[in-house]
């Protein structure tokens, strides 16, 4: 990848992350920068040492991985070992998906005695599992996945009346899920799998 096409990848994934309307995908990938603005720019020398460290397989999801934590991230924080260390801790855990979301039922599982308690919206407080995914006790894409299955989120937005945190929040997965190529059926095996355990 030359770094004009990781700047072009760097700057499509940052609107996607950062607005509401603008679709990664619906654009193909790409948004509109000449070849001779990207040549003018002072952070330049940032994408050619990105592109030199990263392969092409790799640059997408070392800048989504970052974008996940900081939305509005610029190029010199991308060439730090903080970026470097997000990337490689979110491809293990897509590496290694089924397991981690395995884990994380589990763990679910011995904190509460009915899964449904885990998504009680009650008395304007986050539900349970929200809490747990900011703490980071449960991963992003492990609530993701248990939302592509039993649907909730959408009964949150109405409930749940925080209009600071929940929405970027709740956006932040809608635009990270197409991401994850998820197999539902696969996922919705494991999470009837452990149910059956309780």
């Amino acid at each position: 990848m030359t770094p004009y096409e990781s700047f072009i990848m760097y700057s499509a994934l940052k609107l996607h992350f950062g607005s509401e309307k603008f679709d990664y995908f619906k654009y193909n990938r790409k948004v509109n920068v000449a070849k001779d603005t990207f040549e003018k720019r002072k952070d330049k020398y940032d994408f050619v040492k990105l592109s030199r460290k990263y392969s092409d397989d790799e640059m997408e999801l070392f800048f989504v991985s970052n974008f996940l934590v900081h939305p509005k991230a610029w190029s010199k924080e991308l060439l730090t070992d903080e970026a470097n260390d997000c990337f490689i801790e979110k491809q293990k855990v897509l590496q290694s998906l089924s397991y981690v979301f395995k884990n994380d039922i589990e763990m679910l599982k011995e904190k509460f005695e009915n899964l449904n308690d885990m998504l009680k919206v009650s008395d304007n407080t986050y539900p349970p599992l929200l809490k747990m995914t900011f703490q980071k006790d449960v991963h992003l894409e492990t609530f993701i996945i248990l939302d592509s299955i039993l649907k909730f989120v959408p009964i949150w937005n109405k409930k749940i009346t925080d209009t600071f945190r929940w929405p970027d929040f709740a956006l932040m997965c809608k635009k990270y899920k197409p991401f994850l190529s998820l197999e539902t059926f696969k996922f919705r095996k494991i999470l009837k799998e452990q149910i059956a355990t309780c």
